[in-house]
């Protein structure tokens, strides 16, 4: 199962959770909101010890969707 990164639309809390893909998506822990996936951002270490941190979100396709089927990915 993979870790996904929630945020709720009340009180912007953001959180990560192991769910299985296709599953609906978690309450919100501090207040039982109903959340939405969003994008992760991925962190790279290079050699030297520094970091960048890169946001990885869907590329939209023709028209303006990004193919999430849903808006869970936060692009629209």
């Amino acid at each position: 199962m993979p870790i996904y990164v929630y945020q709720c639309p009340d009180c912007e809390t953001k959180f990560e959770k192991l769910t299985a893909m296709g599953a609906d998506a978690p309450d919100c822990p501090d207040c039982g909101t109903h959340t939405r996936k969003v994008p992760a951002t991925i962190q790279f270490m290079s050699a030297n010890g520094a970091s960048a941190g890169t946001n990885y979100a869907p590329a939209p396709r023709a028209g303006g969707v990004c193919g999430c089927g849903h808006g869970g990915c936060g692009i629209h």
